[in-house]
């Protein structure tokens, strides 16, 4: 047996080896056949393509020059008088056309998008010496001819015209996102990529940050030149993505120098008092300085261009605490010779141990049966009527009226905090961007660029809301290097070789100090209603610290072969670094009870040798990918046709005996296990996933204004890193008795996730003004990750551990409607009808079912962004130095989880999971700008509103009503009773509802 295992052995050991060997000299050889034969990182170019002709004869023109203002990017005409422009920057530029003894013909506003041709043809006329060089505007096109898949391009005029603060805003106005779905699919299952390059933290998939109210994500809209957002079956040199990618290209410096000043406040503006208490009428609570700046570095002959921008945002928020309690102020709740406890037990030892106080519940007591002797006043329930004065409970005389058959209770008077509103929404953030363009040769150029974002934030608690300074901050930075180099190989085919470096750092704590004296017992809760409470005192007492750091490296060849041909391929590979930590202050002294004597005396619980430390691990998975692909282009038809191979490897290790994983809690001697498993050895190396996915897509005119473009494909994406490693020791203690259920665990081997996509689009254009795109697709999503696997433990136990258990299929139709009713004028509407449907929201859904006793789901349901409806309707405006933009959003509501009270069998009663739809929102934001001149200075005036008729949109409803504004509230068995506050204070959440009215008014400076 020994012999046959070492191939296999070796195999493992040397792997990544083989197919990084195997990889390379798959690009080697596509490197050698372009070379031989006669580009681009990922999605950052595209290609300009035409042919030059005499205007009289019609016959081509061979050896024409064209070439593209303001950069050295040029071709000659072939015999055919066709020419080809590759690896040109999305931008807007002036082609020139030349021929000796013909008119010099210059076309403007020609538009070029990533991953895309734009035709321009020349028709040269015999040169007259009387005239000068035609020049002629072109049109834009509304439909683009060698689109195969869905996707959107939005440039830098269209975004400085928007009002939008983030990019996250540009993304979600797109047809087919959703509440931040792609096309039905979780948010993580989206790629984020910077000039070609992945800024995805692949711990949780996330970019950037995911909720608190603000400015946004990473990357700033004034330094980007286009972002692409595809919804469809995208190319195979796309990868590690499921439901979409969003390709960000930032700008770079140009041969002249430019510059903006952007300056603004504002604040929030709002009626609805009664639900966001709290805001001021401060003009700054929302100030925002940016800035940028670009051209050629001097004594460079501008072969060295920069471009450089920065920021600074903040917004004090819009959802409000009152500061009534202190974190300290636990102290004289938990105080024990003044609480409820003792204090009943000692006036009246009858009911000593027959009362019923829970942890949410302190000064609510529940008294089955008959008063003792003395008697005592009972409510109509059999309750004992308390009241508790200047810290002292006493006996409240029996009456039978309604006056006495409450709870009475000063526990708000302990309290030692100012009353005052603090913000418990507030965001700031700083960043900054530069990018540094070097071409010392027409042939070879070279990039730097550095991405920073710095962010502190806090996410609204509402428990915590009466003790805010308890609550934790949050805190994220990330710094992303991109090192670029290209190289032309000939005029049809070049090199890019890219690296980069990517460090992303999350911290949510109370105290950055974690022995910092002002930690206290972890909050006490008190009851409003049933199971309702404020923390009165206290801190949140676990601290997260986590890192991400990616290492990627890149190689691409783009070769245009022939007329017909564009060959891409490359070879990626990604090494991370996980770094985490989730640790818990503790008091130094505890052991079950707290210790008031000598107060709370702050320590950090050991991760690795107690069971209840908390969580710190390092872990170096790595990602490989090659692809290849070849764009067709028969005129205009055009087919994109290409296959992708994934590599990953997690390097960890996992159980050899599911039924006793822990080396941390061993339920076998070692004996016992090495006789079952035939070693001592209680972990193995996780096995290396890869997938091969085919990808294909076509487009073909059916009318001279419009085509068809289907689109199909397989697409892999590992789940979140996150859902490998957590907890991936086992550790467990006294909840893995028999019967118990604990987890969910990580698991290094799970599979990649995979999604079968297709979609069919028809474009096209109606008039000369109107461009319309209908698409209707399809996804069948497969093996997500899911904690519905359970396995058995040798003492009877379950856990869940994460698998791929969870599946999906969605369907809807996309359409998109453009209107260029003037140079000045456009309207653009996106809509979406949308069913998504599957068995799971997230991957742990299905542990939470079984812990609440209900079954793991096994039917498609709606899922949580299921929303049948979504319609974005955008105008712009620009003429006589005046610019308007406005969005308008509507959503006909996501679903939820209704709730019957009382149940047919008493208590709570939940309906077939999402089987309600929260109300519909609307929103309408704007932005106006008023240009002018001052000496060489362009001076813009704005003014911008966000939620324009300040709509209360209701975005998390209660599972009882469906609303936002009200929650049943009916007594079910033993019924608790107010004790901080009143109830309707606690049913009012502002934070159910969409942000108010929020109005900026700034100035730009242009040079």
């Amino acid at each position: 047996m020994a012999m046959t295992a070492q191939p296999f052995s070796f195999y493992r050991r040397f792997r990544f080896v083989i197919a990084c060997s195997l990889s390379l000299c798959f690009l080697c050889v596509s490197l050698a056949f372009a070379t031989w034969a006669s580009g681009a990182v990922l999605g950052t170019t595209g290609k300009i393509v035409g042919t030059v002709i005499d205007a009289n004869t019609k016959e081509p023109l061979i050896g024409a020059r064209v070439v593209v203002e303001g950069t050295t990017l040029g071709a000659n005409t072939d015999i055919n008088g066709n020419y080809v422009i590759l690896n040109v920057p999305p931008g807007v530029y002036k082609v020139r056309a030349s021929y000796v003894g013909y008119q010099t013909k210059v076309v403007t506003n020609v538009r070029v998008r990533a991953d895309y041709t734009e035709r321009v043809d020349f028709a040269l006329a015999l040169e007259d010496v009387r005239t000068e060089e035609i020049v002629v505007k072109a049109e834009r096109p509304l439909v683009i001819k060698d689109q195969t898949y869905s996707a959107a391009v939005v440039g830098a005029e269209e975004i400085q015209a928007l009002p939008v603060e983030d990019i996250n805003q540009v993304i979600g106005i797109q047809a087919g996102v959703v509440g931040g779905s792609f096309r039905g699919g979780r948010r993580n299952e989206v790629a984020y990529l910077v000039d070609g390059i992945s800024v995805t933290d692949v711990f949780d998939g996330n970019f950037g940050r995911t909720f608190a109210a603000g400015a946004s994500n990473f990357i700033d809209p004034q330094t980007i030149q286009e972002v692409q957002v595809i919804s469809g079956a995208f190319n195979a040199e796309y990868g590690q993505a499921m439901s979409g990618i969003v390709n960000i290209i930032t700008k770079d410096g140009g041969e002249r120098y430019t510059g903006q000043l952007m300056m603004y406040g504002g604040n929030y503006l709002t009626l609805r008092t009664d639900l966001y208490r709290g805001l001021s009428i401060n003009p700054l609570n929302i100030p925002n300085v940016q800035a940028n700046v670009s051209g050629p570095i001097p004594m460079t002959d501008n072969k060295l261009t920069f471009y450089a921008a920065g920021r600074f945002f903040a917004n004090e928020g819009f959802l409000y605490g009152i500061r009534q309690y202190q974190p300290d102020d636990i102290i004289s709740l938990l105080d024990l010779p003044n609480n409820p406890y003792s204090q009943l037990q000692t006036p009246f030892p009858a009911i000593r141990g027959r009362f019923a106080v829970g942890d949410r519940g302190f000064g609510t007591v529940t008294f089955p049966g008959n008063p003792p002797s003395p008697p005592l006043a009972l409510d109509e329930r059999g309750r004992v009527i308390v009241d508790r004065e200047n810290g002292t409970i006493v006996a409240v005389p029996y009456n039978p009226t309604p006056t006495n058959l409450f709870l009475f209770d000063n526990y708000r008077n302990l309290g030692t905090g100012d009353n005052r509103p603090v913000p418990l929404n507030p965001y700031v953030r700083g960043s900054f961007q530069t990018k540094l363009t070097y071409k010392p040769l027409d042939v070879f150029k070279i990039s730097y660029s550095l991405n920073y974002e710095n962010e502190r934030f806090r996410s609204y608690d509402h428990v915590w809301s009466r003790n805010p300074d308890g609550d934790h901050t949050f805190f994220r930075n990330t710094l992303n290097h991109i090192l670029k180099a290209t190289y032309t190989i000939s005029s049809t085919a070049f090199l890019d070789a890219t690296y980069s470096n990517f460090n992303t750092r999350s911290q949510n704590y109370v105290f950055e100090d974690a022995l910092d004296p002002r930690y206290q017992f972890p909050g006490l809760p008190l009851s409003v209603g049933q199971g309702d409470f404020f923390f009165a005192g206290g801190t949140k007492n676990e601290r997260l610290d986590r890192r991400t750091v990616t290492n990627h490296f890149r190689a691409d060849v783009t070769n245009q072969l022939s007329e017909v041909h564009l060959i891409k391929t490359g070879i990626d590979l990604k090494v991370h670094q996980l770094e985490y930590s989730d640790l818990r202050v503790r008091d130094r002294f505890e052991n079950g009870v707290p210790n008031l004597t000598d107060g709370f005396q702050p320590e950090l619980a050991d991760p690795i040798n107690e069971l209840e430390g908390g969580e710190l691990y390092t872990r170096s998975p790595i990602e490989f990918a090659a692809y290849l692909q070849d764009k067709i282009e028969f005129g205009n038809f055009v087919i994109n046709i290409g296959v992708r191979f994934d590599y990953f490897d997690a390097r960890a290790q996992v159980p050899r005996d599911p039924s006793d994983p822990s080396e941390f809690i061993k339920l076998l001697p070692d004996s016992i296990f090495a006789e079952r498993n035939g070693t001592t050895e209680r972990l193995k190396p996780a096995t290396p996933k890869f997938a091969f996915s085919p990808r294909l897509g076509i487009s073909f005119p059916v009318t001279e204004r419009g085509l068809v473009y289907f689109s199909f494909g397989q697409f892999f994406q590992m789940p979140p890193l996150a859902l490998l490693f957590e907890n991936s020791r086992y550790k467990y203690g006294e909840q893995a008795g028999a019967g118990g259920f604990i987890g969910p665990f990580g698991n290094p081997d799970i599979r990649p996730q995979r999604t079968t996509s297709g979609e069919l689009g028809l474009q096209l254009q109606i008039g000369e003004t109107i461009g319309a795109t209908l698409t209707a697709y399809f996804r069948d999503i497969r093996d997500l990750a899911s904690s519905a696997f359970i396995r058995d433990l040798v003492n009877g136990a379950q856990y869940f551990i994460f698998d791929n258990f969870d599946y999906g299929f969605v369907r809807g139709i996309t359409l998109s409607i453009t209107q260029q009713v003037s140079n000045s004028l456009n309207f653009g509407i996106d809509y979406t009808l949308q069913l998504a449907q599957g068995n799971a929201s997230d991957a742990r859904t299905a542990a939470f079912q079984r812990r609440s006793g209900a079954e793991i789901e096994t039917q498609l349901l709606p899922l949580a962004w299921d929303q049948r409806h979504t319609l974005n309707a955008t105008m712009n405006y620009a003429a006589d130095d005046w610019m308007v933009g406005v969005i308008a959003r509507y959503g006909s509501g996501f679903p939820y989880t209704p709730e019957l009270i009382p149940a047919p069998t008493g208590g709570v009663a939940r309906l077939i999971n999402n089987a309600g739809t929260t109300p519909p929102t609307f929103t309408v934001d704007v932005r106006a700008t008023k240009h002018f001149k001052i000496n060489d200075l362009s001076v813009g005036i704005f003014a911008q509103v966000f939620n324009l008729f300040d709509t209360a949109n209701e975005i998390g409803v209660f599972e009882r009503t469906g609303r936002a504004v009200s929650n049943i509230f009916l007594p079910v068995q033993n019924n608790q009773f107010n004790t901080l506050n009143t109830v309707e204070e606690f049913f009012v959440q502002p934070f159910r509802f969409s942000e108010p009215r929020r109005i900026s008014l700034g100035m730009t400076v242009n040079f």
